[in-house]
C-alpha cells in the first residue's frame, strides 16, 4: 500500500518528526521480551504436562515411564531448556529496562521460540505422541 499526499493533523503523530525510528524501535524491544516470557510459560507447561504423564502412566510397561532412560532424558532436556531460556529472558527484560539496547531482547525472542517450538515436540516424544 501506498499514500501520496498524505497528510496528517500534527496532534495525531505519535511522535515528533524523526523520531519515528526510535518508537518502532523501542516497540518491537518491548514485544521482544514478552516473546521470549511466553516461551518459558510455553515450556514450563509442556515440560510439566509430560512429566506429570510420565509418572502416572506405564504405557503397558512394568513401571511409568519417567523410568525409561529415553523419556528421562528427554525431560531432562526440558528442564534445561526451560531453565537456559529463563535466563535468557531475564537478562533480555534487564537489558531494556536498563537501556542497553535491543540486542538481547531480539535475541531472546529468537532462541526462546525456537527453543519453545523444539521443546513441545520433544514434550510430545516423550510422552508417545
Amino acid at each position: 500500500m501506498k499514500f501520496a499526499n498524505l497528510r496528517v493533523p500534527a496532534k495525531n503523530l505519535l511522535a515528533a518528526l524523526g523520531r519515528d525510528t526510535v518508537l518502532v524501535e523501542q516497540a518491537f524491544t518491548f514485544t521482544a521480551v514478552l516473546v521470549g516470557a511466553m516461551s518459558v510459560s510455553t515450556i514450563r507447561a509442556a515440560y510439566e504436562a509430560a512429566l506429570k504423564f510420565a509418572k502416572q502412566d506405564n504405557c503397558g510397561g512394568a513401571e511409568p515411564i519417567v523410568g525409561r532412560q529415553s523419556v528421562a532424558i528427554l525431560l531432562m532436556n526440558e528442564k534445561m531448556n526451560c531453565d537456559a531460556v529463563r535466563a535468557l529472558m531475564w537478562a533480555a527484560a534487564q537489558a531494556v529496562e536498563s537501556g542497553r539496547g535491543p540486542e538481547v531482547a531480539l535475541e531472546a525472542k529468537i532462541f526462546c521460540s525456537d527453543i519453545a517450538v523444539k521443546s513441545v515436540m520433544d514434550a510430545m516424544s516423550a510422552v508417545g505422541v
